[in-house]
């Protein structure tokens, strides 16, 4: 059933209209990542080539051994912090790269988050993807906008919670 799940899931991924072609591929380099400091790295995006600090997400995502999930931030040449569009997804500068390997369909985060924007909340968006690490395949990722006060609507005088 799993196995099943999972084909079906790709197939509606790469069947989709809005892809077009198929899914775009997001190349990472970084060296040996951790997950409590970050690590400078690349992040290759069709043409553009922007540096980035990028380590794993997530503690219990830590100890998968294939597919681990990515915090990213972008930055310049200078190394601050330059807010940019990845594949369609708000300008920002904080993307995280999720594997779904705890989800056996995939979609429960991306579905669950349309769901919620639907009924008029606010919610950070995603685009599934491929990525190739250090020159490893990863397989299907989906690129989501780090959920924080800019997607969850949350003013400046807010709090925001865990």
């Amino acid at each position: 059933m799993k196995k099943l799940l999972c084909f079906v899931t790709l197939l509606l991924l790469l069947a989709s209209p809005a892809l077009g072609e198929g899914l775009p591929v997001l190349y990472l380099d970084a060296s040996q990542l951790d997950y409590v400091r970050t690590r400078p790295g690349t992040l290759t995006a069709g043409d553009a080539v922007l540096p980035v600090a990028v380590k794993y997400r997530g503690t219990y995502s830590f100890t998968f051994t294939g597919k681990r999930n990515y915090s990213l931030h972008l930055k310049n040449q200078a190394g601050e912090s330059q807010k940019v569009s990845l594949l369609g997804l708000r300008e920002d500068d904080d993307y995280v790269l999720l594997g779904g390997l705890s989800d056996s369909s995939r979609l429960r985060n991306p579905v669950g988050l349309a769901l919620w924007r639907s009924l008029g909340y606010p919610a950070p968006r995603s685009a599934p993807c491929e990525l190739v690490f250090s020159g490893y395949y990863k397989g299907i990722y989906f690129l989501f906008e780090r959920p924080d006060r800019k997607s969850a609507g949350v003013p400046d005088y807010g709090a925001l919670y865990r």
